[in-house]
């Protein structure tokens, strides 16, 4: 399976790294700054382009890793989803295209997932199994944190 990878700091090297651990997937880089594409050309072994709809002429990809800021990943999906990519897509802060992006890859039969794996957590799936039958307004405050070096290796 051909995948691209679309933007390439921190959680797209992340990704890269990960991904590389499967021997049946061809991962392609895609960012705008020559800088990372360099960087990530060299010490990831992984080729890469400037330019998404290139990439993905050329390489004809099964799917896409959106990883680059939220404020530019709502155009990246949908163009993704135009061309009938798969997505899974950093957690979106913003609600650009939202509902249009959800429908493309409806309509697409296309898969688009928002990488938010707290929801897969054994305690937020109890939580939302205990208040599920509940009729009436409730709020719940997540708090986290992490060690920032370990997100930027």
């Amino acid at each position: 399976m051909k995948v691209i990878v679309i933007g390439l700091g921190s959680m797209g090297k992340r990704r890269i790294r990960l991904l590389k651990e499967r021997k049946d997937v061809e991962i392609f880089g895609i960012d705008t700054q020559m800088e990372r594409v360099k960087q990530v050309t060299e010490d990831l072994g992984v080729s890469c382009y400037n330019d998404l709809q290139e990439a993905i002429d050329k390489e004809n990809p099964t799917c896409a890793f959106v990883c680059t800021s939220p404020l530019s990943h709502a155009k990246l999906i949908n163009l993704c989803l135009q061309n009938n990519l798969h997505v899974f897509t950093e957690i979106n802060l913003v609600s650009d295209l939202y509902d249009e992006n959800i429908k493309l890859a409806h309509d697409n039969n296309c898969v688009l997932f928002l990488s938010s794996t707290f929801l897969y957590e054994e305690d937020t799936k109890a939580i939302i199994n205990k208040v599920r039958p509940c009729n009436e307004k409730l709020n719940y405050i997540y708090h986290v944190g992490q060690y920032l070096p370990d997100w930027h290796p």
